[in-house]
């Protein structure tokens, strides 16, 4: 996949808004595109953008693989966490919260 179909963000430097704009965003000369996300922060996200959230996920572009992972983030399951993990849990694919064990 050439890297124009690849988009990273940094949560605590990027919105929810940025990251659902090039999840819609269509691929360049390519079937897919890939979205990665790190340690995204649901915290400071507005309420609109976690309801355009669980609209994108009820409708993703089939074109889009969009990743969400945690490296040095806790999510914990209250308030704006709890509905960022509501709205990710009822996307269709895969899923998984666990933590990241050491090896």
């Amino acid at each position: 996949m050439p890297d124009f179909n690849l988009t990273r963000f940094e949560g605590a430097n990027s919105t929810l808004s940025q990251i659902l704009e090039a999840a819609e965003a269509l691929p360049v000369m390519h079937s897919h595109r890939c979205i990665l996300v790190r340690d995204f922060l649901a915290t400071d996200s507005t309420d609109d953008e976690l309801a355009a959230l669980e609209e994108y996920v009820a409708n993703p572009s089939p074109q889009t693989v969009l990743v969400f992972y945690f490296t040095g983030v806790q999510p914990a399951a209250t308030g704006k966490w709890k509905s960022f993990m509501n709205a990710m849990k009822k996307a269709e694919g895969d899923l998984k919260f666990s933590p990241k064990t050491q090896q």
